[in-house]
């Protein structure tokens, strides 16, 4: 996977190990691997897969799992706005345990973007989303902002300021 995320193995050469390796683990390997590629093409794939119904949970698992990487956000940006369209309907159309996984798994990471914290938070102010979805989605938004909390604090100690100005709360 580190290989995909690197840009340094091709989808060729994923579906080759996967020829070598026809196992169930090998198929959620390549899935990950798939994912994990640092293209746009490589994202629409996934996404589009992880949108299907038809993907198992195995599968679907495997694909979050290399959907978002650091260092990605460029090729990744865009479901941001895709992810707060569509977890609505994963919550209305998919059994709870995927729709979950959808939520955790693709809320946008790695950063205390205060736009990751606006989707949050005007997924939160909706009234059709069960209560499990505002769990997950209050648990990824308190995350972002300690995330935030801590790039200001890193920032402050880089630049030599003390106190604790400009901490978001």
């Amino acid at each position: 996977t580190r290989l995909a995320v690197k840009g340094m193995i091709s989808e060729a050469g994923i579906k080759a190990e996967l020829a070598r390796d026809q196992t169930d683990f090998g198929a959620r390997s390549a899935a990950t691997a798939l994912a994990a590629r640092p293209t746009m093409a490589a994202k629409r794939d996934a996404w589009n897969q992880l949108n299907n119904p038809q993907t198992k949970l195995a599968t679907m698992r495997a694909l979050e799992g290399g959907f978002f990487a650091a260092g990605q956000e460029r090729v990744t940006y865009a479901y941001w706005a895709r992810y707060e369209k569509a977890l609505p309907q994963w919550w209305a159309q998919r059994q709870p345990d995927e729709a979950a996984l959808l939520t955790r798994g693709l809320m946008p990471p790695f950063r205390g973007d205060r736009e990751v914290i606006k989707i949050a938070d005007r997924l939160l102010a909706r009234t059709d989303l069960p209560k499990e979805a505002k769990r997950i989605l209050a648990e990824g938004r308190d995350t972002a902002l300690r995330l935030q909390n801590t790039q200001f604090v890193d920032l402050a100690y880089t630049k030599g300021i003390s106190g604790s100005h400009g901490l978001a709360v």
